[in-house]
């Protein structure tokens, strides 16, 4: 990594609105090649956010503490399949030693810059290759090494010959993938990533052997067709591959592990890489689009490669695609490897480069224009003014503009998968209406959700006789909290003036809620602490000088240890409950604030322990200002008071379930299946219904010379042969994202959707593919769902697993992410009566016959 930025951060401003002004200009930080940059639990940024009041909101927020990255880290290490945004943020030096300088805290994790794709982007490199290595003469025993993907096969060689004990210059280096030689790295000076090492995976150093050849007992795949020759070119320091897109572009398997077993066409799977379900569900819902699928396996598609497009990728994702699909039809494979394709996806797009999970339709429509541009008919696009309406029918100009448009567009993908909305824009002050006509791949709809939710909130009595209790209390999604603790008053008959409502993530207090601040950013996984103390605190305010009373709050920290990069340290991790007490202006005595604390803590100790009462305390009280244990105990109010524990006295003592809280039947949530189901019709109707802009996305109305908050409505105008209908399943406030999961009614056959098209181009539509998402934000799975065209059959396709699918009622549910439908041909039928999926039909079919995953559940 590069030596750290000579930055050195200033005392801590005095007010947030200062620290803003400061920090924000470095978020805009651009990366460079070989620098630092450090990951911070995106819990506690966007608790920081909200604090300086990033979005100028005119909201106030708690201080948030110490800087706590834990959430991200486990037994020592950086957390699996962690999204960026929706998990960390990326800071780059300067940020973070400017935020580590003012709040203290941890753990430092720090990662390098690299270039990487065929634009070679820098990019931070999160997950450097964890490889495990072999030699030829003790296939028994792996040793275990970490590489940038920019090292090169000369220097993994090196490091891992010297580690091991052998000589470099009697050396091969294989890719070694399931037991086989996968391909020999030959150019020592290829990076890892060009010659496709994947995280985790077996690499093999083949010894020569006496007589100065190599040991030919190691199994190699059996070649399905010669290998291509592979030309390397040395124009940069990592170099690049390059590859003819038409030589031998179907000897694409002899370079992808594969399970022998001959199948119908079109039923071969594709296993999972590692978090690559995504990829593989969208790949098998495009495999089964016919018309595509027969442009790419009859090889037409070689002919109309466009090798000149600036904005294409010079045919290397066409021919891999097309590749692809010639073996996912060959019949001859229960499931093959797709690892080629998934490295020039990377190459020319790095965000899919590694192994995070991503979003399938956003590959769709990466994928989709990337086939476009290697594709498109025209070489030389020549000059287009916009198409102006002059008073003229929609129609006229509504043709005319998709005529435009096809002179500089016009493939196989515009064909078949592209449409034509009809956009309404109306000024609200001089009503001057603006009618434009674009093309689209997808619809995007928005799905209807209840305006309810079930909040869940852990009350804490003052007595402790009464166990803490987890109550529930339905409320409108953007209530005030006052609304919350007046229900809670109703159900705990302690007066809510006597309650301190608290958000709690991760053992720590992210917030202390006023009663006009509202649930919003309170995520359902999030734990809403009510707390009940002995005074008003109506008027509370945290640091306000008029407080007749302070709040002190509490977390309990153990020590643990951190292995990064070959050394190790020791920090204070949170753990457990964490709590509050309301004490007098002027604070406690140290001898005062530990039998009230000692007082609090009783419940909480293990039924085995009944001496702990009589026993010195087995904690040390701190003023939580970094992670060290220092400073006196001088209480202020809004400060928080750690309780450092033994970590074998926190074992002996503390009952973690106890925190957990009883049950209350409130809190149960009603299973009512029918609100939350809406049809598909019910979907397009809300797509289309007028919306207002908001101001930062304000319209430009010419005749008023000013940015104008207009009304604007979408119209389909044409529809394409392939309707691709994304389910906008994913919710969005400022700080964080969540899934609906809301059952949508959608017709098998015979979807009409000539009332929504005001156009000609309409028609009748057939359901073929469906790519289903289930789990979380932060994992879950995919799988696909599609109509095989040869056995007229459907069949689940899960990863390397395929399967058929015996009722049709488990294709529609909570999971249904993107749907494919082809339109009929005039006088064409698709084999049965039409069918709207119902999802009431059988409980379980809600979430697509599978059963519920867990949101970390990524492979």
């Amino acid at each position: 990594m590069s030596a750290p930025e000579q930055h050195e951060p200033g005392p801590r401003p005095a007010t947030a609105v200062e620290e803003r002004t400061i920090v924000k200009p470095m978020l805009q930080d651009r990366m460079k090649d070989n620098e630092t940059w450090y990951l911070v639990s995106s819990n506690w940024f966007n608790s920081w956010k909200r604090f300086v009041d990033f979005e100028n909101m005119g909201r106030t927020y708690n201080d948030p503490g110490p800087i706590d990255s834990t959430d991200l880290m486990t037994q020592g290490v950086l957390r699996k399949n962690l999204c960026e945004v929706l998990s960390y943020t990326l800071l780059s030096e300067r940020c973070w030693r400017t935020l580590l300088h003012w709040y203290g805290g941890g753990p430092e994790i720090a990662r390098n810059v690299i270039l990487t794709g065929f634009a070679k982007r820098a990019v931070v490199e999160v997950y450097p290759l964890n490889l495990r290595v072999l030699k030829s003469s003790d296939l028994t025993k792996e040793e275990l090494g970490t590489f940038s993907k920019t090292c090169t096969v000369s220097a993994f060689r090196q490091t891992m010959c010297e580690r091991m004990g052998l000589d470099p210059e009697k050396v091969r280096v294989w890719n070694y993938f399931s037991g086989f030689k996968f391909k020999l790295c030959s150019v020592l000076s290829a990076t890892l990533d060009d010659v496709m090492v994947d995280e985790g995976q077996q690499m093999l150093l083949e010894e020569q052997g006496p007589d100065g050849t190599y040991d030919g007992h190691i199994a190699t795949p059996t070649p399905v067709s010669t290998v291509p020759a592979i030309s390397y070119t040395s124009n940069t320091s990592s170099g690049t591959y390059g590859r003819s897109a038409r030589d031998n572009y179907d000897s694409y398997y002899s370079n992808t592990y594969s399970s022998e077993k001959s199948v119908e066409r079109g039923l071969t799977g594709l296993y999972n890489l590692g978090n690559t379900c995504f990829m593989n569900s969208g790949l098998q819902c495009l495999s089964n689009t016919v018309p595509l699928q027969h442009f790419f396996t009859s090889d037409a598609f070689l002919n109309q490669i466009n090798r000149t497009n600036p904005l294409g990728m010079k045919g290397e994702l066409a021919t891999e695609f097309g590749a692809l699909l010639k073996q996912l039809w060959a019949g001859n494979r229960s499931s093959i490897a797709p690892r080629e394709f998934k490295y020039t996806l990377g190459k020319f797009e790095p965000s899919f480069v590694g192994y995070q999970q991503h979003d399938c339709q956003e590959l769709l429509a990466f994928l989709l224009d990337g086939l476009h541009e290697d594709l498109n008919r025209v070489i030389e696009k020549p000059p287009t003014a916009p198409v102006e309406a002059n008073g003229r029918p929609d129609d006229v100009v509504a043709d005319e503009t998709w005529n435009t448009y096809k002179l500089r567009n016009n493939s196989i993908i515009v064909d078949l998968f592209q449409g034509q909305f009809k956009s309404t824009v109306t000024c609200p002050t001089c009503h001057r209406v603006s009618v434009t006509f674009d093309p689209f791949m997808y619809l995007s709809l928005p799905l209807p959700f209840n305006n309810k939710r079930l909040v869940v909130a852990t009350f804490h009595f003052l007595n402790p006789a009464q166990p803490i209790t987890r109550y529930g209390v339905t409320v409108p999604k953007f209530a005030p909290v006052g609304q919350v603790k007046d229900l809670l008053a109703a159900l705990t008959g302690v007066p809510q003036a006597n309650m301190l409502a608290c958000q709690v993530y991760y053992h720590r207090f992210h917030k202390i809620f006023s009663d006009q601040e509202t649930i919003e950013d309170l995520r359902d996984d999030d734990t809403l602490s009510v707390f009940e103390v002995p005074q008003d605190m109506t008027s509370y305010k945290k640091y306000s000088l008029s407080n007749s009373t302070w709040v002190i709050t509490f977390v309990h920290r153990v020590m643990k240890s951190q292995a990064s990069y070959g050394s190790a340290y020791s920090y204070r991790a949170t753990v457990g409950h964490p709590f509050l007490l309301v004490v007098p202006p002027g604070g406690l005595t140290p001898s005062e604030l530990l039998d009230r604390v000692r007082t609090y803590l009783q419940p909480f100790i293990k039924p085995e322990e009944p001496a702990f009462a009589e026993v010195a305390a087995p904690f040390n009280l701190v003023l939580e200002d970094s992670y060290s244990s220092r400073g006196e105990l001088t209480l202020r109010d809004g400060c928080v008071v750690a309780l450092d524990w033994n970590t074998n006295d926190y074992e002996k003592y503390y009952d973690e379930n106890v925190g957990k809280g009883v049950l209350h039947p409130s809190a149960e949530p009603v299973a009512n299946e029918t609100d939350r189901q809406v049809t598909l019709e019910q979907c397009l109707e809300l797509f289309m219904t007028e919306d207002i802009l908001s101001k930062d996305d304000a319209w430009y109305c010419s005749a008023c010379s000013e940015f104008r908050e207009a009304s604007k409505k979408f119209d389909l105008w044409r529809l394409p042969e392939i309707l691709v209908v994304h389910l906008k399943r994913f919710a969005y406030t400022r700080y964080y994202r969540d899934r609906l999961d809301t059952v949508v009614r959608f017709p098998l056959r015979g979807l009409d959707l000539t009332q929504f098209v005001k156009g000609t181009h309409t028609g009748v539509y057939d359901l073929y593919a469906i790519s289903n998402h289930m789990g979380g934000m932060a994992g879950g799975h995919y799988t696909a769902f599609c109509l095989n065209d040869t056995t007229k059959r459907w069949y689940q396709f899960d990863d390397g697993n395929v399967s058929p699918i015996d009722d049709e009622r488990f294709l529609c549910g909570t999971a249904s992410y993107v749907l494919f439908y082809k339109r009929r041909n005039p006088g064409e039928e698709m084999g049965g009566e039409e069918h709207h999926t119902t999802a009431t039909e059988e409980e379980h079919h809600t979430t697509n016959g599978h059963a519920e995953m867990d949101a970390d559940d990524s492979k």
